[in-house]
């Protein structure tokens, strides 16, 4: 049976490049063999990898979350409102990481992107879109903007 995102372990520590050693603790694996199907709005509450990716954001393990959201975003229907989203999901987590690396202007650029591709998510879409309302995204990314790398998205369903 498949676990929920919340049954999941963390890993051990947050991975900071450059300051700490790269996880070895395999905690991509927990979610490897669940073969997800690509991310969508209908199934968005049942998917493994993006919120397990979700959680990671929530609990400041922002380099494991890009790590677990990547293949979220690879898989996603090309050009869909889902994939810009996973995509701003995961330029939103990079500007996190880098102003916890004191990367002030890289975290600026990734906030544009993730304003960018906001923008594609919701063009033709509700105001929520796989459990996340666009305030809410639009408010994270201003906190990057502000140089606040704490952001929490919690979906309209539980995680």
């Amino acid at each position: 049976m498949k676990p929920s995102a919340n049954e999941l372990t963390l890993p051990r520590q947050r991975h900071l490049p450059g300051i700490n050693a790269r996880p070895v603790d395999h905690f991509l694996d927990a979610i490897a063999h669940f073969d997800d199907p690509p991310v969508s709005d209908a199934n968005a509450a049942q998917h493994l990898g993006w919120n397990y990716g979700l959680r990671l954001i929530n609990e400041g393990y922002f380099w494991e979350a890009h790590e677990v959201l990547e293949p979220v975003w690879w898989q996603a229907r090309p050009n869909s409102a889902e994939r810009h989203l996973v995509q701003t999901t995961i330029h939103l987590t990079n500007g996190a990481l880098k102003l916890r690396l004191n990367r002030t202007r890289a975290a600026s650029k990734l906030a544009k992107r993730a304003t960018e591709g906001c923008e594609r998510a919701f063009v033709a879409s509700p105001e929520r879109l796989l459990g996340l309302d666009q305030a809410q995204l639009v408010a994270a990314i201003s906190a990057i903007k502000r140089g606040e790398h704490r952001i929490r998205l919690a979906t309209d369903y539980a995680l």
